[in-house]
């Protein structure tokens, strides 16, 4: 992980240098001071910033923090392969584990990293590559079957900027507590409940000051706000 290379950001509070020696001399609490009162101050987090945060948090232990703000550095930028790299070694650290894209999962992964104005042009073209081939390879089937590919393609693209487009607009959480509980109703008395661990990302259908409405897989449920981390 880079150290954080926030002179002009911080010119206010420290030189390049003594920004340098405190991270090499680990005195990540001042540094992660620095960029909150950034933060505060201008009331803008920046995707860097939030990178840098999460250097400061994952490097003091502190990994459901540090996953959280990778993923807010990753909602601003799209993609980084840095921050995308670090929010994994939180997420092993939490005991998170991923399930190993297949070819076709990767091959949407990087669809969904591109640019969606880019992404719908390599989709049309595509679409008309695949029609062409469908009306010059009438008789011969192995052009059919590639056109039939390359359409498959399209619809799975397709799809996956719509869900791309659902994730970015909609809203997301991270569990941040230990023992932070699913509960089927938003009552602290409620028995039935699941227990999630810190790093679990939720996804927000609802809140109100004290709960949050998720969606955690399959199942539905309330959780405390204080639990959790909002992805914004």
């Amino acid at each position: 992980m880079r150290w954080p290379i926030l002179i002009v950001l911080f010119a206010v509070s420290a030189s390049g240098q003594e920004l340098e020696s405190a991270w090499e001399g680990g005195r990540y609490r001042e540094i992660l001071a620095a960029i909150d009162a950034r933060i505060a101050a201008t009331g803008e987090a920046e995707a860097a910033l939030l990178h840098d945060r999460g250097n400061c948090l994952f490097r003091l232990g502190r990994y459901a923090e540090a996953a959280l703000a990778y993923r807010r550095s990753l909602r601003r930028s799209g993609s980084n392969a840095e921050t995308a790299f670090n929010l994994e070694l939180c997420e092993r650290r939490l005991g998170i584990i991923r399930e190993d894209p297949g070819f076709v999962e990767r091959l949407l992964e990087a669809f969904a990293a591109v640019d969606d104005s880019r992404a719908l042009i390599l989709l049309i073209l595509v679409e008309c590559g695949a029609l062409l081939l469908l009306v010059l390879g009438r008789r011969r089937p192995g052009l059919v079957l590639t056109s039939l590919l390359l359409l498959t393609l399209v619809v799975a693209g397709a799809w996956c900027l719509r869900d791309e487009g659902l994730r970015r607009s909609g809203s997301e959480a991270l569990v941040l507590r230990e023992g932070a509980l699913l509960r089927s109703e938003p009552r602290p008395a409620i028995e039935a409940a699941i227990e999630m661990q810190p790093g679990e990302l939720l996804r927000v259908e609802a809140r109100s000051d004290r709960w949050l409405r998720v969606r955690r897989g399959e199942a539905r449920g309330y959780v405390a706000i204080d639990d959790v981390g909002l992805i914004d």
